[in-house]
This record gives C-alpha cells, sequence and structure tokens, in this order.
C-alpha cells in the first residue's frame, strides 16, 4: 500500500484526476454555471478560485437545460474571447444503466479523442429516466453507471446533481451516493450570494465556502423585438465571504502564524493592485504563500502545506485577505 502512487489532482485539493464527484445544489443556485466556469479553467490551464488546475480533454453529456448552452457559450466567449479547449458535448438522450448507451458514449468520446480527463454528466436525474431517487436499487444501478464509465475511459467522471429537501443531508436521493464519491461540492445560494464549498472528500481537507456572482452579458439582439439577448457567465465574489464586510480576528494558532509571516512576504512583494486589489495593496500568489508559510507550522511536514492552505483560506473568509484569481492582500 505504501509504494502506491500519492493522489493525482485535476484541481489541487478538489478534484482527483480520477475517481467519482458530484457538483450538487438547489435549482437556479448557478451549479451549471460554475460547472462551466470550471471545465474553462482547467482546459487553460489557468487556476479556479486560486487552486491550480492540470489541462485535460472534457466531455460534457448535456441532458438538462440544452437550449440554454449555446447563450452560455457565447457569454463565455464573449468574456473569454475563445471558446475553452479540449471541450466536447452531446446533447442527446442517454441512460447511464443502460449498456448499449454506456457503450455508445464510450465509442463517441474515444472517436472525439478524449482520454483520461473528465467526463461530466448534468443531470444525474435525466440521465436515470423514472428512476426512484430514494431507492437503494435504484441508485447503485447508476452508481454502478457511473463506475463502468470511468473504468472504459478512465479519469474523473463529474454527476451534477440536486441537493434534498434538507441541504444538510447532501445530494437528493439514497445516501449510497455520498459514499460512493471521492468528492462532492456543495453549491448554495441565498439571494443574490452564491458560494460553493467541498461538502465531502475522502482524500482531501474540506475547503471554507467561496462566493460568486453570475454577470450578465449581453451576447445578441432578438430580431424580432430588438431587445437584447442576455446569458451569464461566473465571477469569483471572494469579499463576500466574510458576514459583515469587517476581518474579524484570526482564529487558532496556525491562523495567526500564517498571518504574521504573510505579512513579511508582502512587505518584499514588488507586485501591487492585482485581480482587483488597491492599486497601493502588495499581492502574492496563494501558491507562493503556501510555500513560504507552511515551514513554520507545527506538524508533521506532510501536513504542513494543507495546514497553511486552510489557514489562509479561513484568512479570507474572515475577512483579513483579500483573494482573486490565486492573487492575495491584505483586506
Amino acid at each position: 500500500m505504501l509504494a502506491l502512487p500519492a493522489t493525482s489532482w485535476r484541481v489541487r485539493h478538489v478534484l482527483p484526476a480520477a475517481g467519482l464527484a458530484t457538483v450538487y445544489g438547489t435549482p437556479k443556485s448557478g451549479k451549471s454555471f460554475l460547472v462551466l466556469h470550471l471545465l474553462d479553467a482547467i482546459t487553460g490551464a489557468r487556476s479556479w478560485f486560486g487552486y491550480r488546475t492540470t489541462p485535460c480533454h472534457v466531455l460534457c453529456v448535456e441532458l438538462e437545460g440544452e437550449a440554454g448552452i449555446p447563450s452560455r457559450l457565447r457569454a463565455l466567449q464573449a468574456r473569454r474571447g475563445a471558446l475553452p479547449r479540449n471541450l466536447a458535448m452531446i446533447m442527446q438522450p442517454f441512460d447511464i444503466r443502460s449498456r448499449k448507451d454506456r457503450d455508445d458514449l464510450v465509442l463517441a468520446a474515444k472517436a472525439a479523442g478524449y482520454k483520461s480527463g473528465i467526463l461530466v454528466i448534468d443531470t444525474l436525474n435525466r440521465a436515470a429516466p423514472g428512476m426512484d431517487e430514494n431507492d437503494s436499487a435504484s441508485m447503485g444501478a447508476v452508481i454502478a453507471g457511473a463506475k463502468a464509465l470511468q473504468e472504459a475511459l478512465g479519469g474523473l467522471v463529474l454527476l451534477v446533481h440536486h441537493s434534498g429537501k434538507d441541504a444538510s443531508k447532501g445530494p437528493r436521493g439514497h445516501s449510497s451516493l455520498s459514499a460512493a464519491v471521492d468528492v462532492a461540492i456543495e453549491v448554495c445560494r441565498d439571494g443574490d450570494r452564491r458560494d460553493w464549498k467541498i461538502a465531502l472528500a475522502k482524500d482531501g481537507p474540506d475547503a471554507a465556502g467561496h462566493g460568486f456572482r453570475l454577470e450578465v452579458v449581453e451576447i445578441g439582439t432578438d430580431p424580432e423585438d430588438g431587445e437584447p439577448i442576455t446569458s451569464c457567465v461566473v465571477v469569483p465574489d471572494e469579499s463576500s465571504d466574510a458576514s459583515d464586510g469587517k476581518p474579524t480576528p484570526p482564529k487558532g494558532g496556525n491562523q495567526r502564524i500564517v498571518l504574521d509571516a504573510l505579512h513579511e512576504l508582502l512587505r518584499d512583494s514588488r507586485e501591487f493592485g492585482k485581480a482587483g486589489a488597491p492599486i497601493t495593496r502588495p499581492c502574492v500568489r496563494m501558491d507562493d504563500a503556501i510555500t513560504a508559510t507552511k515551514g513554520r507550522l507545527l506538524c508533521e511536514q506532510k501536513r504542513q502545506g494543507e495546514r497553511a492552505t486552510n489557514a489562509l483560506r479561513a484568512l479570507v473568509a474572515r475577512g483579513n485577505l483579500g483573494h482573486n484569481e490565486g492573487w492575495l492582500w491584505l483586506a
């Protein structure tokens, strides 16, 4: 067992490179927009909410809200100037429980050059029409289908799902789904505020919440009435993570140690006003901050990076630090 390799990450400390994962949330929480934002970052090898990514091929099986998907892509193109690379989409009926459907999907994926990337199924409910989500046998068939796809294609299978009536209990339906996945990401909405967090991680740390908002983008004009056609893109909004907008004192020894070390790092920084920070504020990269501060923590060496990461994200959530696009500064 000790000779086996450590976890390989697609999004470091968020999504593994291989296995099963789910992103779930209430309707209109923005989970599908967030997943597209995630895939855009991965295919472009850009950090996602400060987490390092490793690029790969992505294949999306879009089974819900198909009519709006072209608009989302146009909005992304209008904002970024280029569509995600290595991204393919399938928009046709699919039943994850059917061996024939799975075999057809595997053939199509391989024909498109897909190999050990991310297979997204949006949504789980539409991929198993008529299923009783609360029945253990029915959910077991879905999980078995997802595992079969993962074994055939390698990489990560990401299931987009809904939360139940009681969001604290995780994804909707039988609890066997939560037990089967390696990572579960919860997307929440409270009015205009949206955020995501790692609700379950078998081989990584739980993450503090990360705020985001949906920004409206005009993508054209309706030829019939001249009204603008719009869609949305995700914009990280870490400033919303502090409950009242005012910093609260660091909590715990690790946070105080990391904040003290970060003051020294920022004092020597020659980078100012990055990623929306005030123009006079020195900034440092999140990865550089982790590297510079982890050695000061009094814990096992193999845990230092994880503890430093958790401390920095907690300081962001408490309002002590600003954070956007992988940059940190004093709030």
